[in-house]
Formats: C-alpha cells, sequence, structure tokens
C-alpha cells in the first residue's frame, strides 16, 4: 500500500510544503535543483531527503564560522 507523500506542492513545481510523519508543524520547503527527493527548509537552511516509504531525514544546516 503506497504511502501519502509528506510533501505538499504549492502550485508551481518549485516551492513545497513538507509534514513529516508523525510531527504537526509544516516547514515551508524549496525543492533542491536536479534533485525529486531533496528540498531546503527557506527559514534555516536544514536539507530534507523523503525516502520512498515516505520518511524524512532532516539534515541540520551548520553555520560556517569565519577563519582568520
Amino acid at each position: 500500500m503506497p504511502t501519502k507523500s509528506p510533501v505538499q506542492d504549492e502550485g508551481d513545481g518549485k516551492h513545497f510544503v513538507l509534514t513529516a510523519p508523525g510531527q504537526t508543524d509544516a516547514r515551508e520547503v524549496t525543492l533542491v535543483p536536479g534533485s525529486k527527493n531533496s528540498y531546503i527548509e527557506d527559514a534555516t537552511g536544514d536539507k530534507y531527503i523523503v525516502m520512498p516509504d515516505g520518511s524524512v531525514n532532516r539534515i541540520p544546516h551548520v553555520k560556517k564560522t569565519a577563519t582568520k
């Protein structure tokens, strides 16, 4: 039985709303160019990968610090 996708298209094929399984808070994400299942959260820069089974892997954005 196919699972419902946690990603909903906002209509333009680029901006989406992602709600991870078990979560109620939706995230506004943008599709990573050249990808079919990777998204970046606009507000935080976190990356989300949607697996074929409908699960979502979150990769936190790490801010790079300037070095002297």
